[in-house]
């Protein structure tokens, strides 16, 4: 099943073939996207963790929330500037994306992050994460819950023109995010999977 953030490319993916003849025919040359602002911490409230965790365990869902944290915020930033990192094409995305995903979840990013570029779009108002705890953890894996907002979500096309967005029947969804501890990286998002229908939240 697709994750939350895929889905969020497809109804992008919807927009620019309805949009990209109208931009090609008003320009023929448009294209580039302007640079993204730095993010910031996307998530609210700061997440939390199951009580009756030993203190082991609570430092490594700390960790966990730290990388969850990075992965939204590389996921963002990728999304509000697609060719490459500061909008520039030489500096491609794929090495910072892999520093905070794994495979699966770092294929997937990577994949829609190539497919806003070629479309020509960018993503101006990103999707929100509320209310992300750690609902479980272990010291070789962790699962977090969070809400996703789509319903905000406002994007461009070229020359920043506004690109008309598919309106999602639930704006706010559930989603879980799968994380592992991997060697001289700590942990990564390696899993993204919503639930099995949308369930609000």
């Amino acid at each position: 099943m697709a994750s939350l953030r895929s889905v969020l490319i497809g109804l992008l993916a919807v927009a620019v073939v309805m949009t990209s003849c109208v931009a090609c025919a008003s320009n023929p040359a448009a294209g580039g996207v302007s640079s993204a602002a730095p993010v910031p911490s996307v998530i609210e409230p700061p997440g939390s963790w199951p009580a009756g965790l030993t203190p082991e365990l609570q430092a490594a869902a700390v960790a966990v929330l730290a990388a969850f944290d990075n992965y939204s915020r590389v996921v963002i930033a990728t999304q509000q500037s697609p060719t490459g990192i500061d909008g520039d094409p030489n500096q491609p995305w794929e090495p910072e994306i892999r520093k905070y995903l794994a495979d699966p979840a770092a294929d997937a990013v990577v994949e829609d992050t190539e497919s806003l570029a070629s479309g020509g779009v960018h993503v101006v108002m990103p999707m929100r994460y509320w209310d992300a705890p750690v609902t479980a953890v272990t010291a070789n894996s962790a699962t977090v819950v969070a809400c996703v907002e789509l319903g905000a979500v406002a994007a461009a096309g070229s020359h920043h023109r506004p690109v008309s967005i598919p309106v999602t029947d639930v704006p706010r969804q559930a989603a879980t995010f799968g994380l592992r501890p991997y060697p001289e990286k700590g942990w990564l998002v390696d899993e993204e999977n919503p639930s099995e229908s949308p369930v609000p939240c």
